[in-house]
């Protein structure tokens, strides 16, 4: 007979679900979870030994009496109580082994329990980080924030400052050239001679003569000389003018006579004492005017000078040359047989003209008649046509964009251009007020021939807004003259009838090589005025478009700057072009 107590002495599986060294590397719940399971197996076990122990009391109680009553028994009891004593002992071994699970669950529970609590110090010290890391990430964003504040900033004042030094540059730029216009005139104030004293501009009839008077004097009679030289001075005045009237009236008399003479069949003499067809120096009205108007070679409406005459027909100037030749040797011999003739020469400029168009008449005479010559003229016009009959106006607007002209034309025709209007100028601002001139027209056409040769019908539209005009400068025009468009385009802060068109490298002043008078000289002007055509032929008004170059003021500690030809073209709006632009703001235009 079995008391059934083998299942006491199984061992469970479930005491020890998972290795000891996978719990340490579970998550804190699992673990957790673990120990919980191990101590109710504990309890378990704990109840279970304890019953156990009192079944075994019992048992033991009860074979002990038995022996003790009954010395003598059947064998089947022995054999009952020994094994009886072995189930005992076998128990006793399980409850041995019972008793080392309990305490390795419990050493591995106090392990486990050390691990979580270094575990849970090292979470209480990981979040402390990452608190701190926070609050530090934290700081760092509001300092970056400062910084791209104080950067925001720093680059509008930047900009503003280099604003308000380009406007200074360029007022020094001008201040300069104002004060070379002073100090030439100064030199010629200063020189004694007579000369010309530009009152009321280039432009109109009149001016002023200057005739300095020097005599000599004691010196202790210099103040009272001067009281009455003051006195004098309007007296002496209304003299000169007086006297140049009652000479012109007597020079216009002379000429009358004269033009009555030529008419009879006459010629007067027409050259000086030595020979010269335009006077003692050799040029028409001595260097001076010509017709009332200065010899720029800008203006294609007023009287030409025989400069303009060369490059009209330069084939046909030794003609012109030997025909005042003849004239020169038949007013000589009619001058010997008419002893009544004047004896004064006529107005050069009278003369000349004179001249020019009886050599017109007789050029289209003697064309008309030559079949065979490969250019002729037109009846009554200088203008040359070649065999084809057709003129530079004949050509067809819209041609291709590849038929561009080469750098080395166009340096070879703009240095002769400056050549040119450099030989009247007086100083580095009439100088670049002649090339000013000179760009002047070309903007005026530019503008209809770029519009007339858009494709989009809302492209050909003239400019009506300011900032379209400006914008249509800097990349059309820009492009069509330079293939490239202007490196920036600002507005003034101080001006708002200021714009500023940048060009790091203008074409125009690459191969050009100043020297020391000259370094103020900018040959960009001509570019100033093909802008102001272009302002003007759109209806804005300017009251001036000028070159300022701003390379060498941009010269930093690191040595020379990086654009040394940088040129600025500021552009100077009339008041009426901000109303008119305030206007079709409001009405939304």
């Amino acid at each position: 007979m079995t008391f059934g107590l083998e299942a006491l002495f199984e061992e469970r599986l479930e005491v020890f679900p998972t290795e000891p060294s996978s719990v340490l590397h579970a998550t804190n719940s699992h673990v957790e979870a673990v120990i919980k399971s191990l101590v109710k197996e504990r309890d378990d076990l704990q109840v279970q030994a304890r019953e156990q122990a009192s079944t075994i009391e019992q048992l033991e109680r009860r074979i002990y009496t038995k022996v003790a009553a009954d010395a003598q028994l059947p064998v089947d009891v022995v054999r009952r109580l020994q094994r009886l004593e072995n189930d005992c002992q076998h128990l006793r071994s399980q409850n041995a082994k019972l008793n080392e699970n309990l305490k390795a669950a419990e050493s591995e529970t106090a392990t486990l329990r050390n691990t979580i609590a270094e575990k849970a110090q090292k979470m209480k010290g990981a979040n402390k980080k990452t608190k701190n890391a926070k609050e530090v990430a934290v700081r760092v964003e509001e300092k970056a924030k400062d910084a791209v504040n104080d950067k925001q900033r720093h680059l509008a004042s930047e900009r503003k400052m280099k604003k308000e030094r380009n406007d200074a540059l360029m007022e020094l730029s001008a201040e300069r050239k104002i004060a070379e216009g002073l100090r030439t005139e100064l030199k010629i104030e200063q020189s004694g001679k007579p000369h010309l004293r530009e009152t009321e501009g280039s432009k109109s009839n009149f001016t002023t003569v200057v005739v300095p008077i020097e005599f000599r004097i004691r010196r202790q009679d210099y103040y009272r000389t001067i009281r009455r030289l003051r006195v004098n001075h309007n007296f002496l005045i209304d003299r000169m003018q007086e006297w140049h009237g009652k000479w012109l009236e007597k020079l216009n008399e002379e000429n009358e006579e004269e033009e009555e003479e030529e008419e009879d069949g006459g010629y007067p003499e027409d050259s000086g004492e030595d020979g010269s067809l335009y006077g003692d120096d050799g040029m028409l009205y001595g260097g001076m005017l010509e017709g009332g108007n200065i010899m720029t070679g800008a203006e294609h409406d007023s009287w030409r000078s025989m400069r303009g005459l060369e490059q009209i027909s330069p084939t046909h100037v030794p003609t012109v040359n030997s025909t005042i030749a003849s004239r020169k040797r038949s007013n000589s011999n009619h001058v010997q047989h008419c002893p009544s003739a004047p004896s004064h020469s006529p107005r050069p400029a009278t003369t000349f003209r004179k001249l020019l168009a009886d050599f017109l008449y007789r050029h289209n005479q003697a064309a008309s008649t030559n079949t065979t010559a490969i250019h002729r003229c037109t009846q009554g016009s200088g203008l040359r046509y070649p065999s084809n009959k057709k003129s530079i106006y004949d050509r067809n607007l819209n041609r291709s964009k590849n038929a561009e002209l080469s750098r080395a034309a166009f340096a070879y025709l703009f240095i002769e251009m400056i050549a040119y209007a450099q030989k009247g100028a007086k100083d580095v601002g009439d100088l670049e007020q002649r090339l000013n001139q000179q760009g002047y027209p070309i903007g005026v056409r530019l503008l209809d021939l770029l519009l007339s040769r858009s494709a989009n019908p809302l492209a050909s539209i003239r400019p009506t807004r300011v900032i379209t005009l400006v914008q249509f400068i800097a990349q059309q025009v820009f492009r069509h003259l330079f293939g490239r468009a202007a490196d920036a385009l600002e507005r003034s802060g101080s001006d708002p009838s200021q714009y500023m068109i940048f060009d790091n490298e203008p074409l125009v002043n690459q191969y050009i090589s100043l020297p020391k008078e000259l370094s103020s000289l900018n040959c960009a002007a001509f570019v100033a005025g093909v802008i102001e055509g272009v302002c003007d032929g759109a209806g804005f008004p300017t009251e001036g478009v000028t070159a300022h170059s701003v390379g060498e003021q941009e010269e930093g500690k690191e040595g020379k700057a990086m654009w040394p030809g940088k040129t600025v073209f500021l552009i100077k709006f009339k008041p009426e072009v901000l109303e008119r632009e305030e206007i079709l703001g409001r009405g939304g235009g």
